[in-house]
């Protein structure tokens, strides 16, 4: 046993102690009262009430009992009927003795003294009767006696609806107003007791918010209301001239007290078992039942017989379930023991209060007010257990949020852990690109208005080579000591912006494995190149790995931050510069926007490509193919020209590449195909002369299953011959699957058109595709021809070319004509057909019409140089 437990089981003993004393003492009081008078009485027990006093008198003295009881003890239990006490008085009574009965809830009391001359001292009074009728404001029953008493006899009537108790003593005036004062001061310090325990619940309600603290304030009010009218203390105080209030209110009380000791108890111990819970369902329904009938007046005797049991029975059911989970939580709980105890006490109270109701005990002060014992002491341990409750839950939650704060830490610095690990580098700790991208904000407010910001990308260039020459862990343990270098060197040059000032203060951040960032900070139009070469020199020294001395070989790419730009997009640009500076072997590169491919460049052109085609903002310009055997018109390339509003004129090689990648190309050759028949058909009806015309494919159209429908829609609206009409594809075209390109080309050859193999002598494998995909014609790169009369060997592989091309039975034409010399040479090898700027650069539609109108009557331009202006 805990010292805890020691002290409560001291207080609840010495609180016991006290009260049995207060009542012992009062009871000793009491019995030396009656040591000289009263020793001899008798009781006539009537039936009928028609009975007068007269009658009473004139009894014979056979119709008395003796009882054995003693006169200050006498109870006969439940009776409707009237009961009467005759008490002769052999001693001389003292002045201002009374006679008291010591019972206060009596409905009927009839006084008589009879004395030796005949006279007669009647009083009238009781609970049914206005308090005011009592002789003596006492909530006892006190009547006074006449001096002259001895010989006298005393007659008393009493009855009730309810205990019949009529405990006799006599008292001196004094005495019993004293005693009165003893028992309003016990009755007060009692009902100060309980109300303090009810204020003290509602403080914890307040507090808590927990109803079982309401609910048990509830009990203790009910509890206290019970014991107060029992004793005759609320007639006196609250309804004195309202008697029929006392039979209402104690069986009000009385089911009150039941239904919420009930409703109070199982939500205490959280009852779930479910035969217990429907018993105590049962229990409360059987109370409200009780409470409702307590209004009706008749059913008062009835149902004050069965309170007393109800009572008993509920709290010998509340000491079971409070035993019960006393056992069940002992190690959990240390308030179960109070808990259990409390109903302990107060069923032996109630015990003892309905045996003596029922006559088994003696009428005794103490037993009368074993109830009011009883209720002190269960609700001193009862709110002991709730006081032991609220202290374990708060202690409960203190822990709990002690825990939950705890645990929040840990789970703050978990996840600030997991942050670190997630935007650093695993390696070397290095702040990533997103720590940059979030702090910019804040970083760009610390450049000054007169510098310029340059984002600095040193890419470590020999990483793979390194993996395979030394191995991973080689080139690994090379960067880290690129990484610590980075940080070494920089951890002191103001020039660069601290880029992780939450964590580590580092000035450069992590892209990948291979690629760093800095932001470098300096007066605008300064010169950075030195600085960038230093940075370049300090970094890439040799690494001594187990004694072999290897070269960290690095290219850094710069790209200069613009005013409210974003800087992720000048990170990419720096990236597109140190690639190009990798592919030219060059330390350093600034960035600048023909560099590459530029990613952000490519989105840019994606998204206006997108919207030149929707708002037909393309143009096709026209390459003559001429004959050179006798100067005509052979046909014209049809070659595809942007100009934007914001970046000029965008070269084919720029924007048909992208466009190929976004699945832009198919309404893109749709758009060519299209526009190339509408000239010609325009052509055609202007001079009557059918010319051909040649159309580029890429990769993606020869996969295009509605290739074929388009083609054969657009050729066949504008009326144009498919013989007129070439299709030109390079190798790279049909690198790789031959057997879909041989498919492709031949459903375009079933319209009629013409295949030719574009840039022919560029590539690994033109014989192994002339061989085996159906082409009708051969087109000879420019780069092929000879530039140069000396060159004999490029002049005996052009010569070649154009033999094999006849021995094919294909049309052959050489592109790239720049010189008569070339156009002559071409001739004289048995190439017919030349298109080269000797001839005329691509033109629009409209200088193509000037071009043509220059020819003279022959058509024959061999040896006659024209000199034309046009737009290129």
């Amino acid at each position: 046993m805990t010292f805890a437990n020691v002290r409560v089981a001291l207080l609840a003993f010495s609180l016991f102690a006290v009260l049995v004393l207060v009542w012992a003492v009062n009871e000793q009081r009491i019995s030396k009262s009656n040591i000289e008078y009263a020793s001899n009485y008798q009781v006539y027990i009537s039936q009928n009430e028609a009975l007068s006093f007269h009658d009473i008198l004139n009894l014979p003295q056979t119709s008395w009992q003796n009882l054995s009881q003693k006169s200050n003890s006498l109870s006969f239990g439940y009776s409707t009927a009237s009961h009467w006490i005759k008490l002769p008085l052999i001693k001389q009574i003292k002045k201002g003795q009374f006679l008291v009965v010591n019972y206060s809830l009596l409905d009927e009391i009839d006084f008589f003294q009879v004395m030796k001359e005949g006279e007669v001292l009647k009083i009238e009074t009781g609970d049914a009767r206005p308090f005011d009728n009592r002789l003596v404001k006492v909530s006892n029953f006190a009547f006074p006696i006449d001096m002259q008493s001895q010989g006298s006899i005393i007659y008393i009537r009493v009855k009730s609806s309810g205990t019949l108790k009529v405990p006799l003593y006599f008292e001196q005036y004094e005495d019993l107003i004293q005693a009165e004062a003893a028992e309003n001061l016990y009755s007060g310090a009692f009902a100060g007791y309980m109300g303090l325990m009810i204020l003290m619940s509602l403080i914890i309600v307040a507090i808590s918010g927990d109803k079982n603290y309401l609910l048990y304030g509830v009990y203790v009010l009910a509890s206290l209301g019970l014991t107060l009218n029992l004793h005759g203390l609320l007639f006196r105080w609250l309804w004195p001239g309202s008697p029929e209030w006392n039979q209402v209110s104690t069986n009000l009380f009385s089911y009150t007290l039941i239904y919420f000791q009930l409703v109070f108890v199982c939500r205490y111990i959280r009852l779930e078992n479910s035969r217990i819970k429907v018993l105590s369902d049962v229990l409360k329904m059987l109370a409200m039942i009780g409470l409702l009938i307590s209004l009706v007046p008749q059913w008062y005797m009835p149902l004050s017989k069965i309170s007393g049991i109800f009572i008993l029975f509920t709290n010998l059911f509340c000491l079971f379930l409070a035993v019960d989970f006393c056992n069940k939580n002992k190690s959990r709980l240390r308030g179960e023991l109070y808990f259990a105890m409390a109903w302990f006490v107060m069923a032996v109270g109630v015990s003892v209060v309905v045996l003596g109701v029922f006559g088994v005990l003696p009428s005794t002060p103490i037993v009368n007010n074993a109830n009011m014992i009883a209720s002190v002491l269960e609700v001193f341990f009862l709110t002991t257990a709730m006081v032991c409750r609220f202290e374990s839950e708060r202690q409960a939650r203190i822990e709990a949020t002690l825990q939950s704060h705890k645990e929040a830490e840990q789970r703050v610095h978990i996840e600030k852990h997991m942050l670190f690990q997630a935007t650093h580098d695993s390696v070397s700790h290095l702040p990533k690109k997103d720590v940059l991208l979030a702090n910019w904000p804040k970083l760009s407010a610390e450049v000054p208005s007169d510098h310029s910001a340059s984002a600095v990308l040193i890419h470590f260039e020999g990483y793979y080579g390194q993996v395979l020459s030394f191995g991973q862990q080689v080139a690994e343990a090379m960067v880290h000591e690129l990484h610590d270098r980075v940080r070494r060197l920089l951890g002191s040059k103001s020039q660069y912006l601290k880029l992780d000032y939450q964590w580590s203060q580092d000035r450069a951040v992590v892209l990948d494995s291979l690629d760093l960032c800095l932001i470098l900070i300096s007066p605008k139009e300064y010169d950075i190149s030195d600085e960038l070469n230093w940075l370049h020199n300090s970094l890439s020294g040799p690494f001594n790995y187990e004694n072999m001395f290897l070269d960290i070989e690095l290219t850094i790419g710069v790209s200069k931050l613009h005013d409210a730009e974003k800087v992720d997009r000048v990170i990419r640009r720096a990236q597109v510069a140190s690639k190009e500076a990798s592919q030219r072997r060059l330390k350093v590169l600034h960035y600048h926007n023909k560099l590459g491919q530029d990613p952000e460049l490519t989105g840019i052109i994606m998204s206006k490509l997108k919207m030149a085609l929707d708002q037909n903002q393309l143009q096709l310009a026209f390459q003559p193919q001429v004959n050179t055997h006798n100067g005509s018109l052979f046909g014209v390339e049809a070659l595809v020209r942007w100009k934007d509003d914001e970046y000029g004129w965008i070269p084919p090689d720029v924007f048909v590449p992208i466009a190929e990648q976004c699945r832009l190309i198919t309404p893109l050759t749709a758009f060519v195909v299209k526009e190339s028949c509408a000239f010609y058909q325009r052509f055609y009806q202007e001079t009557g002369q059918e010319i051909a015309i040649s159309i580029n494919l890429s990769a993606r159209n020869l996969s295009d299953e509605f290739l074929i429908q388009e083609v054969s829609s657009i050729i066949e609206k504008y009326r144009v011959p498919p013989r007129l009409v070439t299709f030109e594809v390079t190798e790279t075209a049909i690198i790789g699957d031959i057997e879909k390109s041989r498919n492709a080309l031949e459903d375009l050859l079933d319209l009629g058109v013409k295949m030719a193999l574009d840039d022919f002598g560029t590539g690994y494998s033109s014989l192994v595709y002339l061989k085996e995909l159906p082409f009708t014609e051969l087109k000879i790169d420019k780069g092929f021809l000879v530039k140069d009369d000396k060159a004999q060997h490029n002049a005996s592989l052009v010569e070649a070319a154009v033999m094999l091309g006849k021995a094919l039975n294909m049309e052959v034409i050489a592109e790239g004509v720049e010189s008569l010399e070339m156009a002559e040479q071409l001739a004289g090898y048995g190439c017919q057909l030349c298109q080269g700027f000797y001839f005329a650069k691509p033109m629009s539609e409209t200088d193509f019409g000037l071009w043509y109108k220059g020819y003279d009557n022959k058509r024959n331009i061999i040896g006659t140089k024209h000199e034309i202006t046009y737009e290129t």
